[in-house]
């Protein structure tokens, strides 16, 4: 039987609106899972969570990468380490001298520090929350590696005793290490020396130096005169560009180069730099900075 005209048309509109139904996370890819921790990944390969997982220790590593070439995929699952307290030590994801490691879609809080790499080379960071640790949001360390795309909330927050300044993103460096597209909000007042909350902290004495771009900073501690949106503090070759950072209307710098014995290699242009007293100190204005109150 031939169905009318109008009939037909509203079928084939119903069809083209109708949406497949979605498909669950997949796990293919997945060498093992991490289903407790601590735990120690020493085979190369990607490695998942499926679940969140929890941990009261208050010193060493949630999740080790022990080895090189090694993805850690959380799925945007939590690793959770508030039950250890504000005396934490502890570290969520960490590996130390390893390469071509890779951290992404975790969820990490209620560590020292959620994220740590120590020496090594291209190690990437990416795509990951990391909210209410203790005093790094996340620390990487080795040439040519990359921290992106990650939200970094509430670093500080939570009163601890140890030494240091809150900090978003370290980076400790002896190579090149790029710093794009994150977003860090809210580091805590506590001061460590002279520096009381920092965006991000770049230390590296490599002539090539580190590449600071596209990040959004704000949530800095208003009124404190050591805060710093961005903190350079050696005399590696730097380019700043195109960051938005917004500091709390009271006292604190944009982009501080004070500390630094390199200002004249640390270039910064192409920035949003609103609410410091000072936006920018000692480092290469290369022009386009945008400063107005």
């Amino acid at each position: 039987m031939r169905l009318p005209s109008i009939v037909l048309l509203c079928l084939l509109a119903m069809l083209a609106w109708s949406r497949p139904a979605q498909a669950a996370s997949s796990y293919d890819n997945c060498a093992g899972f991490i289903t407790s921790v601590p735990a120690v990944i020493s085979t190369a390969g990607t490695w998942c969570l499926k679940q969140d997982v929890t941990t009261a220790i208050t010193g060493g590593t949630a999740i080790t990468i022990s080895a090189d070439n090694i993805t850690l995929d959380c799925n945007d699952f939590r690793i959770d380490g508030l039950a250890a307290g504000t005396a934490s030590g502890a570290v969520g994801v960490g590996g130390t001298n390893v390469n071509n490691a890779r951290v992404r879609h975790c969820n990490i809080r209620g560590f020292e520090s959620g994220v740590t790499f120590d020496g090594g080379s291209r190690n990437i960071v990416e795509d990951n929350h990391l909210d209410l640790n203790i005093r790094i949001g996340l620390e990487i360390q080795g040439d040519g590696s990359v921290a992106r795309g990650n939200v970094i909330l509430n670093t500080g927050s939570l009163s601890f005793s140890s030494a240091g300044s809150p900090i978003g993103i370290h980076v400790n460096d002896t190579g090149t290490t790029d710093v794009i597209d994150n977003t860090i909000n809210g580091v805590g007042s506590q001061c460590g020396d002279t520096q009381c909350g920092i965006g991000i902290l770049v230390d590296t004495n490599s002539p090539a130096g580190a590449n600071v771009v596209g990040n959004r900073i704000g949530g800095l501690p208003p009124n404190v005169p050591g805060a710093n949106g961005i903190q350079l503090t050696s005399p590696g070759r730097v380019v700043v560009r195109e960051n938005e950072i917004i500091g709390g209307g009271g006292k604190g710098t944009g982009v501080n180069c004070l500390f630094s014995t390199g200002g004249a290699t640390i270039r910064v242009h192409d920035n949003v730099i609103d609410g410091f007293v000072t936006p920018i100190v000692e480092c290469t204005d290369a022009g386009e900075n945008d400063t107005s109150p």
